[in-house]
């Protein structure tokens, strides 16, 4: 009976513990739900960052590259969007197996704050806040 138990109790620990998110979890190349942007997440020393590695449509109706037109900074206009990093220094919080930080938006030309949860090893979950409006977005792991 105590072998049971104890059986019973080690499996359901090694289930807990294998299940839990580790921060390093987020690494890797996403896509948007929609398809139209792809990102890579990577981590500098402790932060993790974002940046854009592909458009669906990386040119304009010109079809000249498409540049971060909408930026605040106007020293910062000049930019391709491909390759763009659109957050950093976001952290880990190891309480609420997330991470949080500032993202921006190259379409808005803003920050938003943002929260990140891992769904699966191969979804997330985006929730982008701005003010009073916030909208959640999904990627999908690829490669």
């Amino acid at each position: 009976m105590i072998k049971a138990i104890l059986g019973l109790f080690f499996s359901f620990f090694a289930t807990v513990v294998f299940a839990q998110t580790n921060a390093d979890d987020i690494l890797g190349k996403w896509k948007a739900e929609d398809g139209k942007a792809r990102f890579e997440v990577y981590k500098t020393g402790e932060n993790y960052n974002i940046k854009i590695n592909w458009l669906a449509e990386p040119n304009n109706e010109k079809g000249i590259l498409k540049l971060d037109k909408n930026n605040p900074d106007k020293n910062l206009r000049n930019h391709p969007i491909v390759g763009l990093m659109i957050a950093n220094n976001l952290k880990y919080s190891v309480g609420d197996k997330e991470w949080k930080g500032a993202i921006y938006s190259p379409e808005k030309g803003i920050m938003a704050n943002c929260i990140i949860n891992l769904i699966s090893k191969n979804d997330l979950q985006l929730k982008v806040s701005k003010y009073l409006i916030s909208e959640t977005k999904k990627w999908n792991r690829y490669e």
